[in-house]
């Protein structure tokens, strides 16, 4: 399989969300938060405020609250620095499911596919593979109401 990345042109952010529902003052070496932080992402464009695509617990946590604040951190950074510095953050806040802290990340950052481009070949090969029957899709979708 043949990936190719386009390049970086400082267009990435890295974003937290904070719980509207906890406020005080959560310090973490420079960073201060006026209430406490649930997620650390690398985004770009519109990224931050697309709250769907992240992990199950971070979307049961959102569910109980319209919509988390969004706060960015840092901007105009190039793809690996944007990593280094989700990885950092995450390592500083700490993740919730290690009890180390308050983040609902389920990884230690610096991993996706962002800018990835797909040879034409990797997509034939994905026109070739077999499809879901109308039936099966339609038992999925009825399986999937309601989650």
């Amino acid at each position: 399989m043949e990936i190719k990345r386009m390049r970086s042109r400082g267009e990435y952010y890295v974003y937290v969300y904070l719980d509207p529902r906890k406020p005080g003052v959560y310090k973490y070496d420079d960073y201060v938060f006026d209430y406490e932080p649930i997620y650390v992402g690398k985004g770009k464009r519109k990224r931050a405020y697309y709250f769907e695509g992240h992990n199950k617990f971070l979307k049961a946590k959102l569910k109980k609250f319209s919509k988390p604040m969004v706060q960015i951190l840092a901007e105009k950074l190039e793809e690996p620095k944007a990593f280094e510095m989700e990885v950092a953050l995450i390592l500083l806040i700490g993740r919730r499911d290690q009890n180390k802290g308050s983040l609902c990340n389920f990884t230690d950052g610096g991993e996706g596919a962002s800018g990835c481009i797909r040879s034409e070949e990797f997509k034939e090969k994905l026109r070739k593979l077999p499809r879901k029957s109308e039936e099966t899709r339609r038992k999925l979708s009825e399986a999937s109401k309601g989650k």
